[in-house]
């Protein structure tokens, strides 16, 4: 129960990063609030970020929650990228029609891989 717990807060932390991401955005063109997507983006450059941030905050949340339960490694890696895989099917079920494919695609692969990359780094760490 503990490392589903702590799981949970490291996805509330992802959530939190890949919103307060889309709020930097938001406030530097003075656009339209969006938490899915990237068609209201104001431009391509925007577009690698929002890809590089999805890696980095996976990573990072994904380091946290492991950091904190380092009791269950495997278990604790499972729990956390499940909350990322369920998180990013609902995306890819909310945004198929409107958002091109390979976009859903690569924000799919660049969670996944970061949670990956998290848990090699603190299974070799440990």
């Amino acid at each position: 129960m503990r490392s589903l717990f702590i799981s949970f807060a490291g996805f509330i932390l992802f959530l939190f990063m890949e919103g307060f991401i889309r709020l930097v955005i938001l406030f530097y063109h003075r656009t339209e609030f969006i938490f899915f997507g990237i068609n209201e983006l104001p431009g391509k450059v925007w577009i690698i970020f929002i890809l590089t941030g999805t890696l980095i905050n996976s990573w990072f949340s994904g380091m946290i929650s492991l950091t904190i339960d380092q009791d269950n490694l495997k278990i604790q890696g499972m729990y956390f990228g499940l909350f990322i895989l369920f998180w990013k099917c609902f995306e890819f079920i909310q945004t198929y029609r409107f958002e091109p494919n390979w976009y859903l695609f690569l924000s799919f692969i660049f969670a996944v891989l970061g949670t990956y990359i998290s848990y090699i780094c603190k299974k070799r760490s440990a």
